[in-house]
């Protein structure tokens, strides 16, 4: 039976483990510090619409073996394990930087990959994770359109979540200082204008946490259903 045209949206192992019984042929992937590793070749062509276009297609790329990534070694590997495993081994964040650094790198690499899954699995990891340093919210907005599930799922975590008392170890001031793009005061308004409307902190069932679903970016009621099986997180998307 053919697979749903969505079945690629989520990992799921059936799916690839079916890929990787009949196909062995194998791509490098090549990291902006020189880390090469190898991948799947129709595991990458699955998950990615870039790749599947880039080389399935009468491209130039069609019929290259090494792609240039805009990725470190550090995130690449790890890229490379969510591709064949579906999870995303925990990075080690140096001192003073923050771990979700790491998950949005990933996603704004799977938004230039056209890797829905992986969009997916990032904003998973993220709901059970701090609120994201404010380095890395510049990051995000500097990175992402306004209609980006990621800058919605930020925004709505802080508004959620945060409390001036957590600015202490995370200094907004010092971030703005760092902020070339600009982007941290539209930010901060939305948020206290957010804050400033809201009834509690860390409310009950909140949606950054506990509706993932609405940020999935899903193509179909039937989608909706199936990836909320896969979840075990029954909320449908609004």
């Amino acid at each position: 039976m053919d697979l749903p045209q969505w079945s690629s949206n989520t990992w799921d192992s059936g799916s690839v483990f079916d890929i990787l019984e009949k196909s062995f042929k194998t791509i490098q992937l090549k990291s902006y510090d020189g880390t090469t590793v190898h991948v799947n070749k129709a595991l990458l062509v699955f998950f990615s619409k870039y790749y599947r276009a880039a080389l399935t297609r009468n491209f130039s790329e069609a019929n290259k073996n090494i792609f240039d990534v805009e990725l470190s070694g550090e995130h690449l590997k790890l890229f490379t394990t969510w591709l064949h495993s579906g999870k995303i081994e925990e990075p080690v964040a140096p001192k003073g930087v923050c771990v979700c650094e790491t998950y949005v790198r990933l996603y704004i690499f799977a938004e230039q990959t056209e890797i829905l899954a992986l969009r997916r699995k990032v904003i998973g990891y993220l709901a059970s994770a701090p609120l994201p340093k404010y380095d890395t919210v510049a990051l995000i907005l500097a990175n992402q359109p306004e209609s980006s599930p990621l800058r919605k799922h930020v925004l709505r975590s802080y508004i959620n979540h945060w409390t001036p008392e957590g600015d202490t170890e995370d200094n907004y001031l010092e971030s703005v200082e760092r902020d070339t793009e600009g982007v941290l005061p539209g930010f901060m308004y939305k948020l206290l204008v957010g804050v400033a409307n809201r009834e509690e902190v860390d409310p009950k069932r909140c949606a950054c946490c506990h509706r993932q679903c609405r940020y999935h970016e899903h193509e179909s009621t039937e989608e909706v259903n199936e990836n909320s099986r896969l979840f075990k997180d029954t909320d449908e998307d609004e």
